[in-house]
């Protein structure tokens, strides 16, 4: 069990680390990989519905 003041200290350095540059950047980093895993996932089933849509065409071709 922590003590009211250990959670008050607690407390202001959270909001320091909050208020820092680092959890921003943070932040920017992991939106940006959401986004990027997105973009990925939507490129997987394009790619899957277009060889679903060609499969004769390319067996044809092999």
């Amino acid at each position: 069990m922590t003590t009211i003041a250990e959670r008050e200290e607690l407390k202001k350095c959270l909001i320091e680390l909050v208020e820092s540059e680092f959890v921003n950047s943070l932040l920017n980093d992991v939106m940006k990989e959401i986004k990027r895993r997105k973009r990925d996932m939507e490129f997987d089933k394009l790619l899957e519905e277009n060889f679903k849509e060609y499969e004769a065409v390319f067996r044809a071709l092999a």
